[in-house]
């Protein structure tokens, strides 16, 4: 945000309607928390999970076996992981994209 990026908000999350509002808003990265990315997902195929222009996103949450799924199905190339977010003290992050590395202090 400071640095000048545009960021889309929506009223309520849409597992339908996430990625037509990607495509939409020309959006290239988004940040999840928990199990946005099995909500997704457990959405029917589409035409649509290709499309977008989405190169990244970032969160905590993403579970090792919904990692891989999730990369292969919606061509996500690079997803960063942070941990420990609740205790706020210090973070661990896995900027490898290693599927349920623990990531580094």
């Amino acid at each position: 945000l400071l640095g000048g990026c545009t960021t889309v908000l929506r009223k309520k999350f849409s597992a339908t309607n996430f990625w037509k509002d990607c495509i939409k808003y020309k959006c290239t990265g988004f940040s999840y928390v928990g199990e946005l990315c099995r909500f997704l997902l457990a959405q029917p195929l589409s035409d649509n999970d290709r499309k977008h222009s989405i190169r990244f996103c970032a969160g905590n949450g993403l579970r090792q076996n919904i990692w891989t799924p999730f990369v292969e199905r919606f061509n996500i190339s690079q997803i960063y992981e942070f941990y420990a977010a609740t205790e706020s003290n210090a973070y661990f992050f896995n900027l490898d994209s290693h599927p349920g590395a623990c990531g580094f202090y």
